[in-house]
């Protein structure tokens, strides 16, 4: 009796039970949600948020989070990283979800099938519908056994999970967003008319002779800018100051945990401690030994050339004769002794050819019985003695299709050759035993190899290392004493004036943060702090925590300094935008009304005590005046033929106040044709577009973020 057929008399149970269970694992999308706060499958849930009125429920965004940190390997990946990650795509997807539905498009049956039993089928299902005999997928049997489980009663959630949610990893979300953009990307269109407009612009020239009086000209200190200028200035260009968010900011004072003379003194003597036994230690017990020893650094037996040694000491390092030690030395927070354990000369990379007679595919699948593999090798190794072609005994007989579709030709880097995931047997005669003309029959995991090695590609000396290596580290002793220091700290400084006043107490500085969100997992600079931020948004400015945060590194006491609300940046978030185009305002106002004196250049040079300049060949597509710098202001009276030759009224530029004298326009040769160019702009549209388009529907999105409230 076939598998297949197992799984339909048998296993029926079995199967259906795993694929109830893999809408837990493997939920994708808010198939069952509910607008305005609907409930899934499995009953009601917590609103982490909403968009649009769709709820996105914590359990399902908690699972889909699992799903895909493992789907995608990113074990390394922090809970901020994850949880802002998630968010972004949910968002996103329920955005398209609803434009999606509005014009009709859609995740068809025919699409699922596809997925289902197309070529790349989901991984369980290639398990139990995969001939064991000649690892064949079986996709109309596979097809076969849903209908039928499709027609068993009381399966309607089955078929819910079958038809809606069980497939790979993004699937619906991808193939939704793809048709998307498709339908953005494909209606960008440049017309001819604007290309050729464009390319004129671009070879536009244009000469002009100006007094320029830079604003740096006057002392910043000679010209305040108050709260009360920054808020009406901020006012009247409201659109270009306005923030969608809620941010806070925090000073805070830090006691870094840093080892101290001691705690220095005493990792040393841990280094010493083992340096005879270090030194006696061969390569065959070497490893075991640093283990015994608590040495960070494990032993590497591979060979590397002093390029490759990672040691700012290894110009020393690879003159000290093998099995002397070097050291101790302090490299990366560590106490280190070295020893040369072996050198050989060795190339940078090895180049062979080989015919591989496998007794396993790389599966593990069987091939060739084992005396069968070796019996072929042997033939072959005979045959290419006897004058046989290589290429043809290749072709004919090798088992890597890899390797074969460069006639069994391979390059690899020694690094790589000495790797764990590379066969030894393989290794040591391309490398070691092995010269470039030798060949041999070697047995592998694979099977055997009947191998030629080709080149060996500047050979030079490498060395193989081994280091006794122990942290210079903080000792209890000086994590205790920090922490007092800290504590010390917060219970006396229990309001601004207190904080501030044992800065100079405490011989401490205050650092400022970055822009901080009520769902940061981590602040810039300060690493992941959860805690901190939830302190951050529970307080108010000038409040001063009475507790010390731990950050693994260091101890911090915060002081909130700053709560930008949602609108208009208030003069804290915004000074540093604005007060230099403030006081350039109230500069360009002194320097007109009393540097430019007259109605020509000759006269406002000599009243403004600056000469007349000029600027050649400047480009209508370049704001950029040389020496001036960034002045789109000047170009652009450069390029106005109402102007030629005639003076302009001083004008408050970027840089400073100018007044011009245009005096020549006309063209540079054409650098390509409109044609080329408008193929170029249509490009950069398309790049554009469908990023730029889902940007707009988030803006214009109903997004209500509820996060805060659960991690």
């Amino acid at each position: 009796m076939s598998l297949i057929q197992k799984i339909r008399d048998k296993y029926a149970g079995v199967v259906i039970a795993f694929i109830a269970l893999s809408l837990i694992a493997f939920i994708l999308m808010d198939a069952f949600s509910g607008r305005g706060g609907g409930s899934s499958l499995f009953g009601g849930g917590t609103a982490l948020g909403k968009v649009n009125g769709t709820k996105i429920d914590k359990r399902d965004f908690d699972q889909k989070s699992e799903l895909t940190k493992k789907a995608y390997n990113m074990g390394d990946a922090s809970t901020g990283q994850m949880n802002n990650r998630m968010w972004d795509m949910s968002v996103d997807n329920l955005i398209l979800k609803d434009e999606c539905e509005k014009i009709g498009l859609a995740f068809t049956d025919k699409e699922l099938n596809s997925v289902l039993f197309g070529p790349n089928p989901p991984e369980w299902m290639r398990q139990f519908f995969t001939d064991p005999n000649t690892g064949e997928y079986k996709a109309d049997q596979a097809a076969e056994y849903f209908r039928a489980l499709r027609k068993k009663k009381n399966l309607t959630e089955i078929e819910q999970i079958i038809n809606n949610v069980y497939v790979p990893v993004g699937t619906i979300e991808q193939s939704l967003r793809q048709k998307y953009m498709a339908l953005i990307t494909n209606s960008v269109y440049v017309p001819k008319w604007l290309a050729e407009k464009q390319l004129a612009d671009n070879n536009a020239m244009a000469s002009v002779a100006y007094v320029h009086v830079p604003y740096s000209s006057l002392a910043d200190s000679l010209f305040k800018v108050t709260d009360d200028e920054i808020k009406a200035y901020v006012k009247k260009y409201e659109s270009q100051y306005r923030v969608d968010e809620e941010t806070r900011n925090i000073s805070y004072v830090s006691f870094d945990l840093v080892p101290s003379a001691k705690d220095s003194a005493d990792a040393l003597q841990q280094v010493m401690l083992h340096r005879d036994e270090f030194a006696t230690a061969t390569g065959s017990d070497m490893r075991s030994f640093l283990e015994r020893a608590g040495s960070v650094a494990s032993f590497d037996s591979t060979y590397n050339s002093k390029d490759a040694i990672q040691s700012s000491f290894k110009d020393t390092l690879v003159k000290q004769p093998i099995g002397s030690v070097y050291g101790p030395f302090v490299e990366s927070g560590l106490y280190v002794l070295a020893k040369i354990t072996g050198q050989r000369s060795l190339p940078d990379s090895v180049k062979c050819r080989h015919i591989l007679l496998g007794t396993s595919d790389r599966q593990g699948n069987p091939l060739l019985p084992d005396s069968i593999a070796k019996a072929k090798a042997d033939s072959v190794a005979a045959a290419i003695r006897g004058g046989a072609s290589f290429d043809a005994l290749e072709a004919q007989y090798s088992t890597d299709d890899v390797a074969g579709k460069d006639k069994g030709v391979m390059t690899f880097p020694t690094s790589q050759i000495q790797g764990p995931g590379f066969a030894p047997e393989f290794a040591k005669f391309i490398l070691t035993d092995g010269r470039p003309g030798d060949k041999k029959v070697v047995k592998t995991s694979f099977g055997y190899h009947y191998i030629e090695v080709l080149e060996h590609k500047n050979p030079k000396p490498n060395y193989q290392v081994a280091y006794l290596a122990k942290p210079i580290q903080p000792s209890s002793a000086t994590v205790d004493e920090a922490m007092s220091q800290a504590q010390q700290f917060a219970g006396s400084s229990r309001n601004q004036n207190e904080y501030t006043a044992n800065l100079d107490k405490f011989k401490k500085q205050s650092f400022q943060s970055a822009e901080i969100r009520r769902n940061d997992f981590e602040i810039q600079g300060l690493g992941e702090s959860r805690e901190l931020v939830r302190w951050v948004y529970d307080n108010e400015p000038g409040d001063v925590s009475d507790k010390v945060f731990d950050l693994k590194e260091k101890f911090i006491i915060p002081m909130v300094t700053n709560v930008q609300e949602k609108g208009l940046m208030n003069p804290t978030k915004a000074r540093p935008m604005v007060e230099h185009l403030i006081r350039n305002e109230k500069k360009a106002k002194q320097i007109i009304e009393q540097k430019f004196k007259g109605d020509n250049l000759e006269s406002y040079a000599q009243s403004a005590g600056y000469p007349i300049a000029r600027a050649d060949s400047l480009s209508f597509s370049s704001s950029f005046v040389a020496p001036m710098g960034m002045e789109p202001k000047l170009v652009g009276v450069a390029f106005n033929r109402s102007m030629v030759n005639k003076v302009t009224a001083p004008i408050a530029g970027a840089t400073g106040v100018f007044a011009a004298r245009p005096e020549a326009q006309g063209a540079r040769p054409s650098g390509g044709s409109a044609e080329d160019l408008r193929k170029t702009l249509e490009g950069q549209l398309r790049s554009r577009s469908g990023y730029e388009s889902l940007n707009a529907l988030k803006k214009i999105a109903t997004i209500k973020d509820y996060r805060h409230e659960f991690y």
